[in-house]
């Protein structure tokens, strides 16, 4: 997964793995990294709705799913201001690596920070 994140104007991507389940985050402004990075390595319960009805809750890092990070990206902005553009045109929704040109991008700006993946 790939999307396009935007606060104050300024845009960067956030991507997600789902073999490694790891996140990756881009954005010109360091304050913002490390919102968006404090976020997505908080867990959180997650409401998962049953067939009959009936919800299921999951305590959980939003990066040990690819579901957990869509609910978790959907509700960020409410936590930390920083909106995600789903309509942009480089939105990729499953990647199981990081395009090559974004990792040029990533490597001459310096920009990205890991975070851990599922288990950790």
């Amino acid at each position: 997964m790939k999307v396009a994140i935007n606060e104050d104007g300024k845009e960067g991507f956030v991507f997600y793995h789902k073999g490694r389940k790891q996140v990756m985050v881009s954005h010109p402004d360091s304050s913002v990294r490390d919102a968006v990075r404090g976020y997505l390595r908080t867990p959180r319960d997650f409401s998962l709705g049953n067939k009959d009805g009936s919800s299921l809750k999951v305590h959980a890092k939003p990066s040990q799913h690819i579901n957990f990070m869509g609910m978790a990206l959907g509700e960020m902005v409410y936590y930390n201001g920083v909106s995600v553009d789903w309509d942009h045109p480089d939105n990729i929704e499953d990647i199981t690596d990081v395009p090559e040109e974004d990792q040029q991008v990533q490597e001459s700006h310096d920009f990205v920070i890991p975070i851990g993946g599922g288990n950790k």
